[in-house]
């Protein structure tokens, strides 16, 4: 595909958001005018009748297993197989159904891509040290057993019933001394007590410099 027929494939996609209309428009007419088999995406994303994007709301979609002829030779798309799988899509603006096949048993790689380890996570492989694997490896075998036979019979101990009823009774006094009443924690004074007890201080002050003030003015009065 050159670059103009690219771009002209991109039309109706870069219109979609704007116009679906004018996008539909477009891709009617690159169908008509387009000399080189149509793009696949734009076959199975645009109604074949008014070219109307179908997966914007504008249709409804389901899978259907279509039935076909079993034939004695198999064939490489088929492989012998009687029914197969397609997309039915019913475009709502003109009502046209639109049928895409599919068969699970052709190319499953194609469907379901193997994913491919970056450059960088090999990266970290070849620089990681092999000690650590080595170590791991150096761990004799002889000491399995010996270590799970212990945690086996350090787990598997029989209890006896003097230490089930201890258990039982210990259990009991700690769900009973459980309800302690915790200590009433003295009451801070809030901020609203400090300021009517700095107001009331200030207000004394200023009373008892006033009477000061009125007994210095007798005082002068009566020595003129």
């Amino acid at each position: 595909m050159d670059v103009t027929a690219k771009f002209q494939n991109s039309i109706p996609y870069t219109l979609q958001s704007v116009s679906p209309a004018l996008a539909a428009l477009h891709t009617r007419r690159i169908r008509k005018i387009s000399t080189e088999p149509t793009n696949t995406d734009s076959q199975a994303h645009h109604c074949a009748q008014c070219g109307f994007y179908l997966f914007d709301g504008d249709s409804s979609t389901r899978i259907v297993r279509i039935k076909r002829r079993r034939t004695d030779a198999p064939t490489r798309i088929h492989n012998g197989s009687s029914s197969s799988r397609a997309r039915q899509s019913t475009c709502l603006q003109c009502g046209w159904v639109n049928v895409t096949y599919f068969d699970l048993d052709s190319e499953p790689a194609s469907l379901f891509p193997i994913r491919k380890p970056s450059l960088s996570s090999k990266a970290d492989d070849s620089k990681r040290p092999h000690h650590d694997l080595a170590t791991v490896n150096a761990i004799p075998e002889t000491d399995a057993p010996h270590i799970g036979f212990h945690a086996l019979s350090a787990q598997q101990q029989p209890t006896s019933p003097q230490l089930v009823n201890s258990s039982r009774s210990s259990a009991k006094s700690d769900s009973i001394s459980v309800p302690v009443k915790s200590k009433s924690r003295p009451k801070k004074k809030s901020g609203l007590h400090e300021m009517l007890a700095q107001n009331r201080a200030k207000e004394e002050k200023a009373k008892n410099a006033s009477s000061n003030g009125q007994t210095n003015l007798a005082a002068f009065l009566e020595s003129l």
